[in-house]
């Protein structure tokens, strides 16, 4: 690993790592105070047109309040020419992003039974597809304004809710139909397969709005989203 630019403070790495598809996946690492061995850590997906500077990313962190969080907090960059449809998005990067998840838990000892998953709109309709494909991982997922109608990422097949029954899943989504009706499918799904799952409609907002809201509150201890992220255990 080399770095891609100097750290900005104490407590926040930016970063870049080598995968088996990548010459560089950027990323930008939080570290909580006072951290030490068995912490809990938070993977965050990002959204679309994020572009290729680590210090937007960040800024994105710190909007959503991750950086208050009592976590480890990585956030990897999506390679710009991925940003589309037909390049693969997050999905296309897939294995880069476990190799770069397990680089940290490695290095940083991270509790194994406190890996999380949030992810911000196309972030978070890639987010919980890779959950469903690697379940062993991931003890509970996050999912910020998924499911708009023309993300292509937005899918979900019968099936995947079996992967996930040992995932406890948390959508919040816009007040656009579309939007609600996948994420009421994909809770059903996870449910009826034994698992825990649960929507919250951020009524009036359309998908813009939600994601203003979202970054308001995400952080905001009455939420206790970051809590419940932390505290959640991987279920075996």
């Amino acid at each position: 690993q080399s770095a891609a630019g100097q750290t900005t403070a104490s407590r926040v790495t930016r970063n870049y790592m080598k995968t088996s598809q990548l010459e560089q996946l950027k990323y930008v690492l939080y570290s909580p105070e006072n951290p030490g061995d068995h912490m809990a850590l938070i993977v965050y997906l990002h959204g679309h047109n994020m572009g290729d500077k680590l210090a937007d990313l960040e800024k994105d962190l710190r909007e959503f309040r991750m950086e208050g969080s009592s976590a480890f907090v990585l956030a990897p960059l999506l390679p710009p020419e991925l940003d589309h449809g037909s390049k693969g998005m997050w999905m296309g990067i897939q294995e880069s992003v476990m190799e770069l998840v397990e680089s940290v838990i490695t290095t940083y000892n991270i509790d194994r039974d406190r890996v999380s998953m949030i992810g911000g709109s196309m972030g978070a309709d890639s987010g919980i597809r890779i959950v469903a494909a690697h379940p062993e991982v991931f003890s509970c997922y996050v999912g910020i304004v998924p499911f708009h109608e023309k993300s292509p990422m937005a899918k979900w097949e019968k099936g995947w809710g079996e992967q996930v029954k040992t995932t406890p899943a948390w959508f919040f989504v816009e007040d656009e139909a579309s939007a609600r009706n996948l994420a009421k499918t994909v809770a059903d799904d996870i449910t009826a397969a034994g698992g825990q799952a649960w929507v919250e409609v951020l009524e009036g907002t359309d998908h813009r709005k939600a994601t203003e809201q979202m970054k308001s509150n995400t952080g905001v201890p009455s939420y206790g989203i970051y809590d419940w992220m932390v505290s959640t255990k991987k279920m075996r």
